[in-house]
């Protein structure tokens, strides 16, 4: 590992050990597959895998919970034909979950893998059905708009909407995630953190498509970023740019321990649906690709990226005092 590297996780270590001294009570995640940490799992679990990512590794809201001795445990397990079952955990994320709407059945992902992909709209009222309020020493963390944009890049490319529609949605659906993050608010949540899209235009799943989709997706994302940064802070949620940290991950991707950063770290002919979900070692590439490869499948972050992203909002998070026992402040 390259100098960088060293200091990086020095610094990490340090901030984890005041992490564990925090008065924080329970995280609660609302998202898509980048923070499911296994409603699938019971299904996915019998080639292997579970999560989307190099299985058995950890996603980043994992070692985030780690860093604050808490518990990270799915609040349902469903999909995949399995029914469903409530096990009581405080991550509502669903793999495939756009924000508001719900998942066609025609889409590819839903109709070949049988996942349930439920919104955030809908995990908010779940958690809502189960505890009514939030607590004041909840951490509520918000994540999602990929299959939205995933899902705007479709009908562009099959000539249902035009570029400028797509364009036009996105900035609907980040408006959702706004309006999302305000009943939050509603119902007690003071302390919310809120993750933009991550550097997806980089994604091998976007470089394989041509120079003109791949500068829609770029748009797609910028936009929804920008209008999502707007409500976001101006509801005094807390604002992670994953996208910036991400593109300054990649142009110096050797010095963090990664030797690709565009080809999946999982051999994709063994996957149903070339999904991480089911990626596990015997899938791997090459021995240490969930380690040294930026992607498990073609838009999925491996072990190793997902733990760098952990690092990088747990450092995002000490740096404002976050976890200082306080309410984030509206400022």
């Amino acid at each position: 590992m390259r100098t960088i590297l060293v200091f990086f996780l020095l610094a990490f270590f340090s901030i984890q050990f005041a992490f564990s001294q925090t008065r924080y009570q329970r995280i609660v995640v609302f998202g898509d597959s980048l923070s499911d940490v296994g409603t699938y799992a019971k299904t996915a679990g019998i080639l292997r895998g579970g999560k989307f990512t190099t299985n058995p590794g950890k996603i980043w809201i994992e070692y985030v919970a780690q860093a604050m001795n808490l518990p990270m445990k799915p609040n349902r397990q469903e999909g995949l034909a399995y029914p469903t079952n409530i096990i009581g955990g405080s991550n509502y994320a669903q793999g495939g979950a756009r924000i508001r709407l719900e998942r066609g059945q025609t889409e590819l992902e839903v109709e070949k893998l049988g996942i349930t992909a439920r919104p955030l709209y809908t995990q908010v009222q779940f958690f809502l059905q189960q505890n009514k309020r939030f607590q004041p020493m909840d951490l509520v963390f918000v994540q999602g708009g990929a299959n939205d944009v995933f899902a705007q890049l479709s009908d562009v490319r099959n000539q249902r909407i035009s570029a400028d529609t797509a364009i036009h949605n996105i900035a609907v659906a980040a408006n959702q995630m706004n309006e999302l993050i305000l009943t939050l608010r509603k119902y007690g949540a003071s302390n919310i953190v809120v993750l933009n899209l991550p550097y997806i235009q980089k994604t091998p799943l976007v470089l394989g498509q041509s120079s003109q989709m791949q500068a829609l997706v770029e748009k797609l994302v910028m936009t929804f970023n920008a209008q999502l940064a707007t409500g976001a802070r101006a509801l005094g949620a807390r604002y992670i740019d994953l996208s910036q940290f991400e593109m300054k991950i990649t142009k110096n991707y050797t010095q963090y321990g990664f030797k690709n950063i565009t080809q999946p770290a999982c051999s994709l002919r063994f996957l149903p649906g070339n999904s991480a979900l089911y990626c596990s070692p015997k899938n791997y590439v090459e021995q240490n690709a969930n380690r040294t490869y930026k992607y498990a499948d073609l838009i999925h972050p491996t072990t190793g990226f997902s733990e760098l992203i952990g690092k990088f909002i747990i450092s995002e998070l000490s740096s404002q005092r976050v976890f200082s026992g306080r309410p984030l402040s509206r400022n």
